[in-house]
């Protein structure tokens, strides 16, 4: 089905009017049997409308057309055409006196109903009908008006547990046509954080046709966003009137709303506590640690601590030396000095004192871990030179 002037089919790809009101038009359609069995069809005009996804829609069969669908006259409402035949039929459009100055929509449909199949069952009703159509646009003369408005904007960040990256933002928009002209538009978001600081700028879609009086409600998704505490989002449209070649290229108006949302950086924030936590922990062991060694090996409390370790040796430093120099014949053997990282000791071998220095397994801190390494290395019962971790005995030539 196609425009067509009377002889038939013409190159038209809807049927596009401006007319005044009160005025009448004659004008054609075509239809061509494309199968090869008779097809019976139901014709009929009706209005159009915008369906929720921003499409081109008309309405039902059974719905009764306010609008263009009811200026137009088929001269039939049902006709039969036979296989491989072209028929052209023709319309008349009458445009009210009272009718409102712009753009109408509508469109001039063929049918065709199927019976129900019968391997349906006895008790079915099940009819499809398929539908042809062509689009019908007027515009009845008068002064026009432009408009779009955004009705309702809405922005919202996704949740994520990556403190590194950024946050998806979802957006949705409704954009309506308030004018009396066919509209479409060139949506552009842009996302700022505090002080105006811009996170994202992207340009969306373009919005599909919107008729008079009708909407187009859009998502878009704008991926990594970083969280900055409150998103304020802008969207602006640069309007234009659908159609019109000379409007097609250039901006008839630009229209903007704004909406925010709140961005908290709640995973950066608990990344940055552990952080800070972490260093503070680590710090906080160091300087007890420094502060426990400096007290430990104060010169008056290491003196003070070999005169009891001597004092109190009931045959550990002989036997420490013992292991480290390989001999037994030990007749003395003292504690020399102490430091965080082992203890140099003084063994007697005959008549020749020799100095001797073993490691802790680990950097000590307190009198009582020294006491434990002392024991631990006294204990001791392998080869010479092996006391301790590693190679952690040695003799002081």
């Amino acid at each position: 089905m196609q425009p067509a002037s009377e002889t038939g089919p013409d190159n038209r790809p809807n049927f596009t009017y401006e007319l005044s009101p009160g005025d009448e038009y004659v004008d054609y359609f075509s239809i061509r049997n494309l199968g090869n069995s008779p097809l019976d069809l139901n014709i009929y005009a009706t209005d159009a409308f915008t369906n929720d996804s921003g499409g081109f829609d008309l309405l039902a069969g059974d719905a009764n057309p306010r609008d263009v669908g009811s200026w137009i006259e088929l001269d039939v409402s049902q006709v039969t055409i036979a296989p491989g035949e072209l028929r052209v039929v023709p319309f008349t459009l009458t445009v009210p006196r009272d009718a409102d100055v712009g753009d109408h929509a509508g469109g001039i449909v063929a049918t065709l109903t199927t019976d129900p199949a019968p391997d349906n069952g006895p008790g079915s009703q099940v009819r499809v009908e398929y539908r042809v159509g062509s689009r019908v646009y007027l515009r009845v003369a008068g002064e026009v008006a432009p408009e779009l408005a955004i009705e309702d904007l809405n922005v919202a960040q996704d949740w994520s547990w990556n403190p590194f990256g950024g946050r998806d933002v979802q957006v949705k928009y409704t954009v309506r046509n308030t004018g009396n002209v066919r509209m479409t538009a060139r949506p552009a978001m842009k996302v700022d954080g505090f002080f105006g600081v811009q996170l994202r700028t992207v340009d969306l879609q373009e919005t599909p046709e919107i008729l008079p009086g009708g909407s187009f409600t859009g998502e878009a998704t704008l991926r990594r966003v970083p969280p900055a505490f409150r998103l304020n989002a802008q969207l602006s449209l640069d309007a234009r009137v659908a159609g019109d070649a000379t409007a097609e290229t250039s901006t008839i108006a630009q229209i903007s709303r704004a909406a925010a949302a709140w961005s908290l950086p709640i995973t950066q924030g608990v990344a940055v506590a552990w952080i800070a936590l972490s260093a503070y922990l680590i710090w906080r062991l160091r300087t007890t640690r420094r502060a426990a060694i400096a007290r430990t090996f104060a010169p008056e409390s290491v003196a003070e601590l070999i005169e009891r370790l001597n004092h109190e040796d009931d045959g550990r430093a002989a036997s420490i030396c013992a292991s480290v120099l390989g001999q037994a014949d030990i007749s003395d053997a003292q504690i020399a000095g102490l430091d965080p990282d082992g203890a140099t000791l003084l063994a007697t071998v005959g008549a020749e004192a020799t100095p001797v220095r073993v490691k802790w397994r680990k950097q000590v801190t307190s009198p009582e871990e020294i006491e434990r390494e002392l024991g631990r290395l006294s204990k001791y019962d392998g080869s010479p030179g092996e006391i301790g971790s590693g190679a952690a005995g040695s003799r002081a030539e």
